[in-house]
């Protein structure tokens, strides 16, 4: 499911839309929970790279794993 979901988020990207902390972070969630820590930590850094500022949720999902 998270490969779909990843999908519809550069669907998303392609639009024109950009996302925020909270749709980054349930991504890093999905991405951690499914052992795809190297995925995780790619996405947390097109994040930051988008000027999207992590929060300490963020950083909680991925220490958790």
């Amino acid at each position: 499911m998270y490969k779909e979901v990843m999908e519809d988020f550069r669907e998303f990207k392609q639009a024109g839309l950009k996302g925020d902390v909270v749709l980054y972070s349930a991504l890093i969630d999905a991405l951690c929970k499914n052992g795809l820590l190297k995925s995780a930590v790619m996405l947390l850094d097109e994040m930051t790279k988008e000027a999207i500022r992590p929060n300490i949720i963020t950083y909680k999902l991925q220490l958790h794993y």
